[in-house]
């Protein structure tokens, strides 16, 4: 009985530990017009073989794999961007309004399950299993349901893969967004 127990203490020990994501820092850039930058979209998805067996392969390799992806002109994009307000559930979303007066969404690729938890459960090791699970979905998945939508004659806008710059445009919105990997619709 107390060898059980003390197998199922040590299988969640494990999970605990397999489930914290590694810390991924970006160095935001600049962004001008012609610039590109690679990214790799959930670099805290990388997984050894332990965490592959408790928590699954998922879609590792897709959120893991770099990307060469232009960087956000805020100067040039629509007669210029300029944040107006932040949203978001799961994904960090920064509206933004264009010069040429039309509305714009910038949404994080990245989800960040720990937003929808109550407060007393971020941060724990809970969250971190939960955000791993994230893993679980497609990372371009937002860019197939504008097509999805287009083949059943609705309305869709297709998505524009950016990185946003750090720009000081941004304003209070810069130290959240700069670097992000993100969609523009």
């Amino acid at each position: 009985m107390i060898r059980h127990a003390l197998h199922g203490a040590t299988a969640v020990a494990l999970l605990a530990l397999c489930a914290v994501p590694a810390a991924a820092q970006v160095d935001p850039p600049a962004g001008r017009a012609d610039t590109r930058v690679r990214v790799v979209p959930g670099a805290e998805y990388a997984a050894g073989p332990i965490q592959r067996f408790f928590h699954g392969d998922n879609r590792r390799d897709l959120w893991t794999r770099e990307l060469l992806v232009p960087v956000l002109d805020l100067d040039g994009y629509a007669g210029g961007l300029v944040p107006e307000d932040q949203g978001g559930n799961q994904s960090k979303t920064l509206h933004l309004v264009a010069g040429d007066g039309r509305t714009y969404i910038f949404r994080s690729v990245q989800k960040f399950a720990g937003q929808v938890l109550p407060e007393d459960l971020r941060g724990t090791a809970f969250n971190a299993m939960l955000q791993d699970h994230i893993s679980v979905f497609h990372p371009g998945g937002g860019f197939v349901v504008p097509r999805l939508h287009e083949a059943l004659g609705l309305l869709a806008l297709p998505p524009e893969l950016r990185v946003m710059p750090d720009h000081p445009r941004l304003g209070e919105y810069r130290e959240t967004f700069a670097g992000m990997l993100g969609q523009v619709v």
